[in-house]
């Protein structure tokens, strides 16, 4: 049996707690019911408006996705980071099994042409550090290249060879070995280690990377005064390696450009993988002065350049 609180005693209360119980007997159920169930049903999460501590800051939409694209990049390697992260890249793609072929081009500045071969296409085989070097002077051919001892070595025909101790190398030979020994895992390491790096920003994702390297200050005794390397976007092999040495009283820039990749021969980069038997290799020890007569067919005045010592 339920009980019926008593009414209030003051009249202004008592009217009002009629007046709130006529409200609740006359207000329909069925628009309430409705409105219950409606507000039970699953709903999507409406946007959230960005939180009220940036917009008291006054920093919109806009400003934030700029503030966020600059904390990434801020993220990001340093430019000179990242070419230095190439250079690393193509220096790993050096230890491929493989030997690649350059294209080779000699520009001087500020001195007269002074080489001691006057080529008229060189092509230089490099696999490491190893290299060798085809010359063509029209219809004459020769390959020469650098023994892992120093020493180097000329072929002139299958049946001869020559063979040139370090000591025995003079200027003009030491200046051929310069610009046409193509040392690439030297060179890449003497770029990460003391020249500044610069990448090209303006090249797209399908166009070689280009890494530009300019020697520290303090640095010494670096094989180039600047270098350009443009490699590939998606292998990192060297596509182009162009070279600035001081040379002659002046610069000579040298340029080697990609030609052709295949499978490592060893054997092609020592002189008797040119040879057919029966040979002979000239040498200081096996008639030196046939071997310089040999030179001086190739290189006439030059060949005092290419021998130290009194002629033969």
């Amino acid at each position: 049996m339920s009980t019926v609180p008593d009414r209030p005693a003051d009249p202004l209360l008592r009217v009002l707690r009629e007046h709130i119980e006529k409200q609740e007997r006359e207000q329909p159920t069925a628009p309430v019911a409705a409105r219950v169930l409606a507000e039970a049903q699953p709903k999507s999460e409406p946007a959230r408006p960005a939180p009220r501590k940036w917009r008291a800051l006054g920093i919109g939409t806009g400003a934030l996705a700029v503030v966020a694209a600059v904390l990434l990049f801020a993220l990001l390697p340093a430019p000179e980071a990242r070419a230095e992260q190439a250079v690393r890249a193509a220096e790993a793609a050096l230890k491929l099994p493989v030997e690649r072929c350059y294209l080779v081009e000699v520009q001087r500045e500020g001195a007269p042409a002074d080489e001691p071969i006057s080529p008229r296409t060189v092509r230089v085989w490099t696999a490491g550090d190893r290299f060798r070097v085809e010359v063509s002077r029209g219809p004459l051919r020769f390959v020469w290249g650098r023994d892992t001892d120093g020493a180097v070595w000329f072929v002139a025909n299958p049946a001869r060879g020559i063979r040139l101790a370090p000591d025995e190398q003079g200027p003009g030979l030491q200046l051929a070995c310069d610009l046409y020994g193509l040392h690439t895992e030297t060179v890449l390491a003497e770029m990460r280690a003391h020249c500044k790096l610069k990448e090209d920003p303006r090249a797209s994702s399908a166009a070689p990377r280009v890494i530009r390297a300019e020697p520290r200050i303090g640095a010494r005794l670096l094989g180039f005064r600047s270098a350009v390397a443009e490699l590939d976007p998606e292998t990192s092999a060297i596509r182009k390696l162009a070279l600035t040495r001081t040379a002659l009283a002046g610069t000579a820039t040298t340029t080697f450009t990609l030609i052709d990749t295949r499978p490592m021969d060893e054997v092609r980069y020592k002189l008797e993988g040119h040879l057919i038997e029966p040979y002979q290799v000239f040498d200081r020890d096996t008639d030196p002065g046939r071997r310089r007569e040999i030179l001086a067919r190739w290189l006439g005045a030059q060949t005092d350049r290419w021998l130290t010592g009194p002629k033969q």
